[in-house]
């Protein structure tokens, strides 16, 4: 009597243990999914990135680019030579 006390306890504690496992299987598959989820809105971030990144660098070369023509564009202070170089050019064909 007492063993058959004993092996309902244990068989008892068996199925109670059974049932954590299903639960825990669940939590890990819940778990799974989310993680799926988040490697999809990571590949999305770096996907977003990368076109910022490439973004950033087409205007870095176009800023590049504007800077070295504006630089090459005659300035305020070059206006006197440039006057006087018309002024030449001018005098030469008249002559």
């Amino acid at each position: 009597m007492e063993n058959e006390k004993l092996l309902m306890q244990i068989l008892d504690e068996i199925k109670s243990m059974k049932n954590e496992i299903v639960g825990v299987k669940g939590e890990v598959s819940g778990i799974k999914e989310e993680q799926k989820q988040t490697n999809s809105r990571l590949d999305r971030m770096e996907k977003k990135l990368d076109m910022v990144q490439e973004q950033t660098t087409n205007l870095t070369e176009y800023h590049t680019e504007v800077i070295n023509r504006l630089d090459s564009i005659a300035t305020k202070e070059d206006m006197p030579y440039m006057n006087q170089k018309l002024g030449r050019i001018s005098q030469r064909l008249l002559q």
